[in-house]
């Protein structure tokens, strides 16, 4: 009976040491995101002077009020925090969701 010829990937040697073409651009876009990251993260924490805090409740329907409510309390402690100097001499910005 005859075995299957097998087939192998591509492979690329140096110093002795097999890298398949795959292996090869996985190391590539990892080392690339990494550094996009890096890059996004950095440009965003110089750019930015305020810290945005995302706030989430029902603004609308039968449960607006209760959402109507928290969120005054909410501008109410941040205003308060901000009058202070915030946090590190950075304002809160209080992003509302419906």
């Amino acid at each position: 009976m005859r075995s299957r010829p097998r087939i192998r990937p591509a492979t690329v040697f140096r110093n002795g040491i097999g890298m398949t073409w795959t292996a090869i651009l996985a190391r590539a876009l990892s080392v690339i995101a990494l550094g996009l990251t890096v890059f996004a993260a950095t440009v965003s924490a110089h750019a930015e002077d305020t810290i945005k805090i995302a706030y989430t409740d029902p603004m609308s329907g039968p449960f607006a009020q209760v959402g109507q409510q928290t969120l005054q309390q909410m501008q109410y402690v941040l205003t308060d925090i901000n009058a202070k100097g915030g946090a590190l001499g950075r304002k809160f910005e209080l992003v509302v969701f419906d």
